[in-house]
């Protein structure tokens, strides 16, 4: 990609997160970029959200990682509801204004703790870590890393060594993967441990994906419901496949979501202003 080409990205990108960040759209506030040509980047700076304290969030794999540590407590299952839809409610708005994410996962979902209290502020979760990010023009950059973390929540066809390129079906299958995780409060890697034992099937992508809808159909449903448990396999599978390209696939993708996972928090949180 050329220097010009990179240039007006970063600047397309800087003015979707201006607006998404003063909106309170789910990313972070954008003071401004400035250029690093000593360090071959661009930077971007953001504000710490209001009311929040000075200090680095804490992401949710971190948190995932620490229920076993027994120092952050399983979420309950309205927060849940509310983190799913947070999810699929900024990846549309992204997807609306044609820009593909590239790298959502559990590390790019991040929690500032509240200024006064000290707690993390759950129901005001972020997204970040936009650098794989790019303009969505029907096909994007293939990704060129081939971090083992990062392929947990891709789809097996972009790991491999002729992969298609990147497209918005690729954020939905990261979609997915996100929401199992809150599912079963645990990481992408735990889930893996726990159910494949055998090296050669553990880091095979095809094995991954297929645990994944294992693991969607047999602990979702009890844990989360029938509705949610549709959106989740819907991002895992095809199902949205013949959609992508078309003008109308933001659209389409959050029908599906929207009656999903969305409504289902809806309800959750009249029940908990009646209780």
């Amino acid at each position: 990609m050329s220097n010009s080409s990179i240039h007006r990205n970063a600047s397309q990108l800087a003015s979707l997160l201006a607006v998404s960040g003063a909106d309170k759209m789910g990313t972070l506030p954008l003071k401004g970029i400035f250029n690093q040509p000593d360090k071959s980047r661009i930077a971007f700076l953001f504000e710490f959200p209001e009311k929040t304290q000075r200090e680095p969030p804490s992401s949710l794999h971190e948190l995932l990682l620490q229920r076993n540590k027994n120092i952050s407590p399983v979420l309950e299952l309205g927060m849940r509801f509310k983190i799913a839809h947070f999810l699929a409610k900024t990846l549309r708005m992204l997807h609306i204004h044609s820009w593909i994410h590239k790298n959502l996962s559990s590390h790019t979902l991040v929690f500032f703790k509240d200024r006064q209290e000290g707690n993390h502020v759950y129901q005001q979760p972020f997204l970040v870590d936009f650098e794989f990010s790019r303009p969505d023009t029907g096909s994007s950059l293939c990704i060129t890393d081939n971090d083992p973390e990062r392929n947990l929540y891709r789809r097996p066809k972009i790991q491999i060594l002729d992969r298609p390129a990147f497209s918005r079906r690729d954020d939905l299958y990261s979609l997915g993967a996100v929401p199992l995780e809150i599912t079963v409060w645990q990481t992408a890697l735990e889930i893996i441990d726990e159910y494949i034992t055998d090296p050669q099937r553990h880091s095979n992508p095809d094995n991954i994906h297929n645990l994944y809808l294992a693991v969607a159909k047999q602990c979702v449903p009890a844990e989360m419901g029938n509705a949610f448990t549709s959106a989740v396999l819907a991002c895992l599978t095809d199902e949205l496949e013949d959609k992508i390209f078309s003008a109308e696939f933001p659209e389409v993708s959050s029908e599906k979501l929207c009656s999903n996972w969305w409504p289902i928090w809806e309800g959750f949180a009249i029940r908990e202003i009646v209780v």
